[in-house]
């Protein structure tokens, strides 16, 4: 008969040892594809076996020498680990900031908390082991626990933000999920003296996380970050028909002869210049994509004519500020035709927006 100690490692590190397989396979198939995204990860992956190796060695520790030096330094580990892994999922949801001293600064309180809770070595402020085993927090052991509430909220916030961006709404979703699956992890662990339950939870979350991210890198264009024409079709398949949704379609000026003389490293920064451009110059009820080669596109909710041709020449000035030009035009949807008939419509219009700056070499729509 299996004695009761081996039953307990199988349980606690079965699911959360599978889904860490799943997710180094997964990532080493990967790699080729989306190698800034595996290298996210591989801090969480490292963190996360850490972690089962901890909480392994905690539950040995607590069998066999549970008031020992030992057990606390595992003690001390796990609080810590378990930092490091949040702080290292944030940064993964900081990965498009361009700000250095924020996704470097998220580690600051984790060094802090990893200095402070080295008190427990010499003092009982910190948590101290009872001849049992148990932890028996202190005046400051519950240091962990805030740096954990602080960045679980800061992450809450920080998904609302990306949610309301648009292009990042499932992201959002599985970040607010994660969270709030690891927080009913810890509770119940604490509530009815479980074993296991959280690192099962952390792990499930790790692995949706990437997958989440996996799937949006086939939704966006890679040369601009833009959405993609895949996402442009899936988009418009969930518009409801109803009035003051508009359709904007753009084309870059030139690119052949861009391409021609200057090379494709030149005509690639003239696309990636006109991305940036639209996407700065939108507001946050209009969605870019780009359709391929030098056209883009822009879907407007709620939007009236007006607005609309607002944010039309306010993209015409910020262009106005680079050496490139592209030409525009727009439709409204009335809600009794297809979808197709107003990208017609809209395309039409740019190609006559085009023709006329050739010949005058004017920018009106």
């Amino acid at each position: 008969m299996v004695n009761a100690f081996w039953q307990e490692v199988v349980l606690i590190n079965f699911i959360p040892g599978c889904i860490i397989i799943f997710l180094v396979v997964f990532l080493l198939f990967n790699n080729a594809y989306e190698k800034e995204l595996t290298k996210l990860f591989e801090p969480v992956l490292i963190l996360l076996a850490a972690l089962v190796i901890d909480d392994n060695l905690h539950y040995f520790a607590f069998l066999n020498n549970p008031d020992g030096f030992m057990h606390l330094v595992i003690v001390y580990l796990g609080f810590n680990i378990r930092i490091f892994i949040m702080i290292s999922l944030a940064r993964v949801a900081f990965r498009n900031s361009h700000r250095k001293y924020i996704k470097n600064g998220l580690y600051i309180p984790a060094f802090i908390n990893l200095l402070v809770t080295s008190a427990t070595f010499f003092t009982d402020s910190m948590y101290s082991l009872t001849e049992e085993g148990e932890i028996v927090i202190g005046p400051t052991g519950y240091l962990p626990h805030a740096i954990l509430i602080v960045f679980s909220i800061f992450l809450y916030i920080f998904s609302v933000h990306i949610w309301r961006a648009h292009d990042r709404r499932s992201e959002a979703a599985v970040i607010c999920m994660t969270l709030t699956l690891a927080i009913l992890g810890t509770a119940f662990e604490l509530i009815f003296s479980l074993k296991g339950i959280l690192i099962g939870v952390i792990a499930m979350a790790v692995t949706f996380y990437y997958l989440c991210i996996h799937i949006d890198y086939f939704k966006f264009d890679t040369l601009t970050g833009s959405l993609n024409r895949t996402s442009f079709y899936a988009d418009i398949s969930k518009l409801r028909k109803k009035n003051n949704i508009g359709l904007i379609a753009i084309d870059l000026n030139d690119l052949k002869k861009i391409n021609d003389e200057k090379g494709h490293i030149e005509g690639d920064m003239a696309i990636k210049t006109m991305a940036h451009v639209i996407g700065n110059s939108i507001n946050n009820r209009s969605t870019l994509y780009r359709m391929g080669g030098d056209e883009f596109a822009i879907i407007c909710k709620n939007m009236t004519d007006d607005e609309i041709k607002l944010m039309i020449n306010n993209i015409r000035e910020q262009m106005k500020e680079t050496k490139y030009s592209f030409a525009m035009g727009y439709s409204l949807w009335n809600g009794r035709e297809k979808f197709r008939d107003v990208y017609s419509r809209a395309d039409k219009a740019m190609y006559v927006n085009k023709k006329e700056m050739k010949n005058t070499g004017g920018d009106m729509i």
